[in-house]
């Protein structure tokens, strides 16, 4: 009542327009809504509402326009509105810049000199000079935020990878025992930007702390709708760069070839095609302050990068330089694995206070500053400010070029195996270097012929468009000469079939290196003389292993075969079985690298002569059903033609190569008087084999303070528990004390899976734990201060090694006549490496004695605990201090930064050298001589290795002064005693040989009580006894007398079938 009483009623009307809203479209509705109320001729006060919109309008487009001409004309000084910016770090900057520093006028006086290459880090200060007239300009204005953000191609095509900061951190993540990695988000550019850069006056973002995980690297060609845009940024002219030419071409033959291959590819033509018309030589990074990527490598390739926006802080190092802190300093700072801020706020001062960081150059850039980087430089650099810049590799030089292709295109060593699939399963062999390859071409028919048409298909374009790209080059850089290079590639791998033994193994180890001081000292003297073997004796085995083996299988290792510092993150089938045994391929790789004039080509030169056939690495190929019992198999047959310096006088300096335990070795290798395995050796310390540690690939950070400090687990067990009661027993034991104190003990039974705290035996029905994969397992070992390591099926246990290299403490047990292995068994003296030679193995173990004779194995494992828990401080600290003393001799440093295994074995073989050359070879049946007693096991299954742990013969040297069989019945148990020195019974030339059969002896003294066990010996019936005398004195005749083939049986030889 009252609106009617009131004699005016005003209205008004809103008209929104959103920021995306069409202004001009808007503009014209207004205007024909305005003729249209004047055509209908509306009520006056109408036609003057819509006037008066009109008019706003106008208004609004007249701003409109003044800001689109600003913006013309405006130079940004930022890549984000200040409104939203995150707080810049200038505090954060390098106090000092000590890269080198260049003018734009130096670096174009230096680019125009032929021969330019920069060797290290250059940085060129206001470089815009280099970039035409405005141009610049345009870039800064076209490249920020704002205009980003509203790019609607962007918006539709250009998806981003982004892990939110709570996954940011780890990205690989352990659930329930499998590596699970955390997917990304795919979100577009500007929900980057919003996660990312915005901040509010209310809310900022906190540079580093908010922002470290932020940083992006974008391909440039997917941040524009049409590439020219992008051709302002090429600056470098003077650079010959192949990397562009062979875009170019990939990007015509796409262009020429559309309709051809959707009609071969079909549905998948287009993903195919956006995929490989990507030129991935040109990125933006784009990063809020505190933002950068952890320290790492590019991908091998020089680059440049410019800054558009922002400011940075670099630190560059060489490869060399990076390494050699790494191997102190990874583990305990992980300072390889954290963002840029918290490296520049907490790891730098450490790496160089605590751990000697030295040689490396930082920089600061700021907006037109350009960074030039040679390839082998490791950096990180590091947001001050909301930054963007562009980066560019360069590939420039042949050499690089061939590597590249190779990677490419067909390297069978390193898994690329693309080119195959141009042949048929009946031409394959004619790829490079398979011919002579027969484990590789087996390998290679068999898959080809699995392969599916359209995987077939999609490998041949792969092949076509990166060749096609490379011989494009011959045009455009004729310098690279990539015609001869694709001839002289095709003949390089061609000439792998000739019997060149360096330079097959080389392309397998290429990456190692001797320490600087391995062939000086008491080393210095020796030389070597390397037989020239066939490639079926070391390089294709290599090869067929890496191929037919890990391949094999539907899920392979991620690891090689010790080629490289590598944890396994998940089980790879027999492969990942097979590579604890790569000692021999690690050593021959260590030796292959030593100076100029160690290995020598004139046998007379020599001190030793090495045999390189990779015998237990053979083994796994020749007998896989036998798995690593060789005894059947007769390699020397096929060997000796081959050794032509090799008889009985130099036996004892032909170095076989067995990485193996000595019973599972072929019985051709178990009677050479020096091998190097895993020993035990029935010669005693310093006699036989020289005993090598494993080679554990785990990157592991060497054992000191601060490792230990940090351990926050008493006990970790993980056994495969099978048929072995005793193993049973222990780790029942322990799951009981897991149950009551969780946080200290960590159970895992490796062939079930992880103990948890609540499990209990008594619940059948209950579904087991997951397996620990090789990378939970390594982890938690790292945090324990014991960690039991219980007998296996013989003396090598690979889990010793790894407990030592980590710190934690082994708990073995100790049976009468000092074996860790089983009673009256092979003392730890004869069977772990430099025992007394460095390594205090009973000294830095916590030994446990059982007789299982006097006690139940279950009262062993209820004691294990206690005595543990007994030990005082000062005695674990004991013990922690002589596993850091041993360390360094029981790992093998791939790039030769330190005295290591290798160094150790060196030494081992210049003792030898310098001792008197043996009087004779006394050779014997080990399981006459020494009562291995079977107990503890309970298994049938390795009643043969328990007899047989020293093999089924063995010839020792035998020195002048001295009886070789004169044993130390303190050390070698009570199952050895001094024998007579029999004449010598082997008719050899050079040296006297003897073979001495004992078992009627060691049935006597058992008779007498001496030992109780029954005789070990027990090899069968008389009848068969002396067969296999008769049998085993030929084959040492054969093999020591005449170099001819052996070609009589052995009853190792009925072993899996094998013939001779």
């Amino acid at each position: 009542p009252r609106v009617l009483g009131q004699y005016t009623l005003k209205l008004s009307a809103t008209l929104t327009i959103e920021k995306s809203d069409d202004k001009v479209k808007t503009q014209q509705s207004v205007l024909d809504l305005l003729s249209f109320a004047k055509e209908k001729k509306l009520e006056f006060n109408v036609q003057r509402m819509v006037e008066n919109m009109v008019v706003q309008l106008e208004k609004v487009m007249d701003t409109q326009k003044v800001l689109d001409e600003k913006k013309t004309t405006e130079i940004p000084k930022d890549f984000t509105l200040p409104k939203y910016r995150v707080k810049a770090m200038p505090k954060l900057e390098a106090k000092k810049i000590t890269v080198k520093i260049l003018s734009v006028e130096e670096l174009q006086k230096k680019m125009a000199s032929k021969d330019f290459t920069f060797a290290e880090p250059i940085l060129v200060k206001n470089a815009t000079s280099l970039f035409a007239s405005g141009e610049w300009d345009k870039v800064k204005r076209h490249w920020t935020a704002s205009r980003l953000m509203g790019d609607e191609y962007l918006e539709r095509e250009l998806k981003l990878e982004y892990w939110p900061q709570d996954k940011a951190k780890n990205r690989m993540a352990m659930v329930n025992n499998m590596i699970q990695m955390e997917e990304p988000e795919m979100i577009p550019f500007s929900r980057y930007v919003i996660n990312c850069f915005h901040g509010s006056p209310a809310k900022p973002k906190l540079p580093g702390q908010n922002t470290e995980h932020c940083e992006q690297t974008v391909d440039a060609t997917t941040m524009v709708s049409n590439r020219s845009e992008l051709d302002q940024l090429g600056i470098f002219g003077e650079i010959q760069n192949a990397l562009p030419h062979m875009a170019k071409f990939r990007r015509a033959l796409l262009e020429a070839s559309g309709d051809e291959l959707k009609a071969i590819l079909g549905k998948k033509a287009e993903k195919w095609m956006r995929n490989h018309d990507r030129e991935s030589y040109r990125f933006f990074v784009f990063g809020p302050s505190g933002s950068g990527d952890k320290l790492h490598a590019e991908n091998g390739l020089p680059f440049f990068d410019i800054l558009v926006h922002g400011s940075k802080r670099w630190l560059l190092l060489k490869e060399d330089e990076m390494e050699k802190v790494a191997q102190k300093a990874r583990e305990a700072l992980e300072f390889d694995k954290t963002s840029a801020y918290m490296f520049f706020e907490e790891k730098l001062p450490e790496l160089r206070e605590e751990f000697g960081l030295k040689k490396y150059v930082e920089a600061n850039q700021g907006p037109g500053d350009i960074i030039l980087v040679p390839s082998g430089w490791f950096r990180v650099s590091l947001a001050l400010a909301d930054s963007i810049s562009y980066y560019e590799t360069i590939l420039e030089k042949g050499e690089t070029l061939a590597a590249v292709t190779d990677n490419q295109v067909w390297r069978p060593d390193f898994r690329q195996y693309r080119l195959a699939y141009c042949y048929t399963p009946e031409t394959i062999e004619e790829l490079p270097g398979v011919s002579g390859n027969t484990g590789l071409l087996g390998w290679l028919k068999q898959a080809i012929e699995k392969v599916a048409l359209d995987e077939a298909i999609t490998g041949i374009l792969d092949v076509m468009l990166h060749c096609g790209s490379t011989l494009a080059l011959d045009e455009k850089m004729p310098q690279l000469k990539v015609r001869d290079f694709a001839d002289n590639l095709n003949m390089a791998h061609k000439d792998l079939s000739k019997p060149v033994f360096a330079a097959a193994m080389s392309e397998f180890y290429k990456y190692f290196a001797a320490h600087k001081d391995d062939f000086r000292g008491a080393r210095a003297n020796l030389r070597f003389y390397v037989y020239d073997l066939p490639f079926s004796a070391h390089s294709d085995t290599l090869a067929a292993l890496h191929g037919r083996i890990r391949e094999g299988v539907p899920t392979p290792s991620n690891c090689d075969f010790a080629l490289s510092p590598c944890t396994e993150l998940r089980g790879g089938g027999a492969f990942s079985g097979y590579r604890p045994y790569a000692a021999e391929a690690t050593f021959l790789a260590k030796l292959l690298s030593a100076p100029d004039g160690v290995i020598v080509d004139d046998p007379a030169e020599a001190t030793y002569f090495v045999v390189p056939f990779l015998s237990s690495t053979w083994c796994f190929l020749a007998a896989p059903k036998c798995w690593v019992r060789c005894g059947g198999l007769r390699p020397l047959n096929a060997l000796l033609p081959l050794l032509t310096h090799f008889n009985a006088s130099t036996a004892h300096r032909h170095l076989f190569l067995a990485s193996d335990s000595t019973g599972d070795l072929p019985v051709d290798l178990q009677m050479q008087p020096l091998t190097l395995s895993y020993g035990p050796t029935a010669c005693g310390p310093g006699s036989g084999a020289i005993l090598t540690p494993a080679p554990v690939t785990d990157d592991l950070p060497v054992p000191g303070p601060l490792e230990f400090s940090s351990k926050d687990l008493l006990v970790f067990a993980a056994d495969g528990v099978g048929s072995r009661p005793f193993r049973r027993e222990a780790v029942e034991e322990l799951e009981q004390w897991q149950k009551r104190l969780p946080h200290l003990f960590s159970v895992a039974r490796r062939d079930t899976g992880k103990s948890s705290p609540s499990s209990s035996s008594a619940c059948p029905a209950c579904p087991p734990p997951p397996k620990p994969s090789p990378a939970e397992w390594a982890h938690e070992i790292r945090r324990a201060v014991f960690c039991p390591v219980l007998p296996g099926d013989n003396t090598f246990r690979m889990r010793l090694f790894h407990a030592v290299l980590v710190g934690c403490i082994p708990v073995v047990i100790l049976f009468p006549g000092g074996s860790w292995y089983r009673r009256h068994g092979p003392p730890v003296e004869w069977s772990l490496p430099f025992a007394g030679r460095g390594v205090d193995w009973r000294g830095l173990a916590v030994e446990l004695p059982h007789d299982p004779q006097q006690e139940a194995f279950r009262d062993w494992a209820k004691r294990l605990v206690p005595t543990l828990l007994g030990l005082g401080v000062e005695e674990v600290r004991a013990r922690q201090q002589k596993i850091a003393a041993a360390v360094p001799l029981l790992r093998f440093d791939f790039r030769g930064y330190e005295p290591d295994a290798f160094t150790g074995l060196l030494d081992e073989l210049a003792l030898r050298a310098a001792a008197p050359a043996p009087d004779s070879l006394d050779c014997f049946d080990p399981r006459e001589r020494f009562a291995t007693e079977r107990c503890v096991s309970g298994s049938e299954s390795v009643a043969r290795e328990e007899r047989e742990i020293y093999g089924v013969v063995a010839c020792c040297p035998s020195p002048r002064k001295a009886a070789a069989d004169a044993l130390t019945p303190a050390v070698a148990g009570e199952g050895q005693q001094k024998k007579r020195r029999l004449p010598c019974n082997l008719h050899t030339p050079g040296r006297c040989m003897r073979l001495d059969f004992d078992s009627d002896e060691v049935s006597s003294r058992n008779e007498s009580g001496a030992a109780e066990a029954p005789p070990v010996g027990d090899v069968g019936s008389a009848q068969e006894r002396a067969a296999f005398r008769a049998n085993l004195r030929e084959h040492l005749q054969a093999i020591f007398a005449t170099g001819r083939s052996f070609d009589k049986y052995l009853p190792e030889d009925q072993l899996c079938g094998f013939n001779t």
